[in-house]
């Protein structure tokens, strides 16, 4: 009886490690396939196919009813294509073939653990700049007063000149009627 007891629960993890090892093959080809359709999307839209996608390319291209199709069945509705761009894009104005893949793959599904531990982190690094670049201004804001309390005793010490010249002018005035008198 053990004997065919073990031979029943080899069998069944035997068929239980071809499903999954076919399940991965699956998964694998699957992947192969959205990837190939995705460079496919990607050399429909490069309407020059420079292999870049620039920002007016894309969204001419939002205007096809068939793209905008496309985009839904990867759960990307077209109202939120400039953002999306935004996203995509890494600030150079275009994105070629492995940035629209990556960024398309990372904008279907649910957010991953990683991804908002991702963004917690971003998140963090801008707060901490802001900090950097509050204290900034605070120092600046301090120099800036320091900066206009000097030009007003500048002022007022240009003021006392200008009045002394204007003394000692009306002072050598005098003298010199004063000897031309005598």
């Amino acid at each position: 009886m053990n004997l065919v007891t073990a031979i029943i629960v080899d069998n069944a993890f035997c068929a239980s490690k071809a499903d999954e090892e076919e399940r991965a093959k699956r998964i694998e080809y699957e992947k192969e396939k959205e990837l190939e359709a995705l460079k496919d999307f990607f050399a429909d839209i490069d309407a020059d196919g420079s292999g870049k996608l620039s920002q007016y390319e894309f969204h001419e291209a939002m205007q096809n009813r068939k793209v905008r199709q496309k985009l839904r069945a990867w759960d990307l509705l077209p109202k939120d294509m400039a953002e999306v761009w935004e996203i995509l894009d890494n600030g150079d104005g275009e994105l070629d073939v492995g940035e629209f893949i990556s960024g398309v793959r990372r904008l279907q599904g649910d957010a991953k653990a990683k991804d908002i531990l991702q963004l917690h982190k971003e998140m963090r690094a801008l707060e901490d700049s802001l900090g950097g670049i509050e204290a900034t201004m605070k120092s600046s804001k301090v120099r800036m007063q320091n900066v206009d309390l000097s030009l007003k005793r500048t002022r007022t010490n240009i003021a006392a000149v200008h009045r002394t010249f204007g003394r000692a002018k009306d002072a050598v005035k005098l003298a010199a009627r004063t000897q031309a008198a005598q």
